[in-house]
């Protein structure tokens, strides 16, 4: 079956609105002024598939990506002092994540919205990850 001009349309709308009304497999491809109009789902620029801490943590800087990879084995440690200062590691990693997406910090230069997407994404996990290892220490306790 072919599509109309009109169905296609209503379909990259949809799909663009909520990722998940596609089907398995499925990709639709954006032109970069549709995919700027998209909702706030983290999405990467030419496909409706959500980006994943997988495919973001390549576009980030390489300091974030050691620090963050630092402060997640920091958080797995049986010590709970150790725990804690991951946690606190974690946390201002997430406010210098968070200042470098905003162009705030010396030297960031233009920020890309497919960097903001994919420091946005980072940290959101990272944040997650440090609720969860709260939750477990709390347990412990």
């Amino acid at each position: 079956m072919i599509e109309t001009q009109d169905e296609r349309r209503a379909r990259l709308i949809a799909a663009g609105k909520n990722p998940d009304t596609l089907q398995d497999g499925e990709v639709f491809r954006f032109g970069l002024m549709m995919a700027d109009s998209m909702s706030g789902a983290s999405t990467t620029k030419d496909a409706a598939v959500p980006m994943t801490f997988t495919d973001a943590m390549p576009q980030i800087h390489s300091e974030f990506q050691f620090k963050i990879r630092h402060c997640i084995g920091r958080m797995n440690d049986k010590d709970p002092f150790i725990v804690e200062q991951g946690i606190s590691d974690a946390r201002g990693i997430i406010s210098r994540m968070a200042m470098q997406r905003d162009g705030y910090g010396a030297g960031t230069g233009m920020v890309t919205d497919a960097a903001k997407s994919a420091l946005t994404t980072c940290a959101d996990h990272l944040s997650g990850i440090v609720v969860a290892t709260q939750q477990r220490l709390r347990a412990r306790r």
